[in-house]
């Protein structure tokens, strides 16, 4: 079976995307009503709010502009490994990187939401992938590569102090440790998804 090209058929980063808008949307819509910021709302909602920020911290943004820029590194990014891996691969790496950069920030006393850590996952991965197969097997045009290594830069170039860090930069190198072969004997050769009926 040949593998579906980025860009040709990408419906779950798309459907992630929409996904997203519509979590922002609500949300605002409920904090705006109260007043406050999406997680300063969510939080004023005591342990109901903290379970919410918990389960759905990587939907959920603090502002259009983060939203913007995960979005635009989601569509940029997603088609690639969606296609490399496959749809089911590609929501269980996501939600994966998504709850363990979760986990990690509040076993460190930081809270964040937000997609940034699984865009980032994202990123580190393909950039790992198409560092570690530079003999071309992967069979991608040189201009999906500059588009990963820029992204892959700037990113890096962006990375921020406080409890975000956790998220992005932690991301980045869970995404480029899977791809280069930590944990990709797992994910590649379906050990998941052979215990895992779909």
């Amino acid at each position: 079976m040949a593998r579906a090209r980025p860009f040709e058929s990408y419906s779950v980063t798309t459907g992630l995307a929409l996904v997203l808008l519509l979590v922002w949307l609500v949300v605002s819509v409920l904090a705006s009503g109260a007043g406050k910021s999406v997680p300063t709302y969510l939080e004023s909602q005591g342990a109901a709010g903290r379970i919410l920020i918990f389960l759905f911290g990587p939907l959920i943004h603090q502002g259009v502009d983060l939203l913007l820029g995960n979005l635009l590194f989601l569509l940029a990014i997603g088609p690639f490994v969606e296609s490399r891996v496959g749809w089911r691969q590609y929501l269980l790496f996501i939600a994966l990187a998504g709850y363990a950069l979760t986990v990690l920030a509040y076993l460190l006393g930081m809270a964040t939401v937000g997609i940034s850590g699984v865009t980032h996952a994202l990123t580190g991965r393909e950039a790992g992938a198409r560092l570690g197969d530079l003999s071309g097997a992967i069979g991608t045009s040189p201009v999906e590569t500059l588009v990963v290594a820029l992204v892959f830069i700037y990113q890096i170039s962006q990375l921020p102090a406080g409890g975000s860090i956790v998220a992005h930069a932690g991301g980045l190198v869970l995404g480029f440790l899977i791809a280069v072969g930590v944990a990709t004997d797992y994910l590649e050769q379906n050990w998941l998804e052979e215990r895992i009926q779909w």
